[in-house]
């Protein structure tokens, strides 16, 4: 079954920081438009390992899983913020880049004796 550019691939709700959250529809076409418009603006190696402790509900995730469709690198998602987990894969995959929330980034730096990790906001 083929599904085509402009029919429904995702609702994502915003915050409501004007008003109450309201659902967005996303296309295929709208989720791919985004995706490429991150990898064209955002210049990383291809060959990067990046993980991805970020929200799927919202688009700032779906844009970076979906950018990797451009990269030839490889992009390692976690389904929650587990910082032994988090640590224990980048070692493990030897990852270049952490796409994350500042909560993310804040509980990463506030580890003390973290060797090899250098954080750059």
């Amino acid at each position: 079954m083929e599904t085509g550019a402009d029919e429904i691939a995702a609702l994502i709700y915003t915050a409501g920081t004007t008003g109450r959250p309201k659902g967005v529809i996303h296309s295929h076409a709208s989720l791919y438009a985004n995706a490429k418009m991150q990898y064209e603006t955002i210049p990383l190696p291809d060959d990067m390992v990046s993980i991805a402790v970020l929200p799927l509900c919202h688009s700032f995730g779906i844009a970076y899983i979906n950018n990797g469709l451009f990269r030839r690198g490889k992009t390692i998602l976690l389904h929650s913020l587990n910082l032994e987990t988090l640590f224990a894969a980048i070692e493990k995959y030897q990852v270049n880049i952490i796409a994350g929330v500042p909560p993310c980034i804040f509980s990463c730096c506030s580890i003390p004796n973290r060797k090899n990790t250098t954080w750059v906001p």
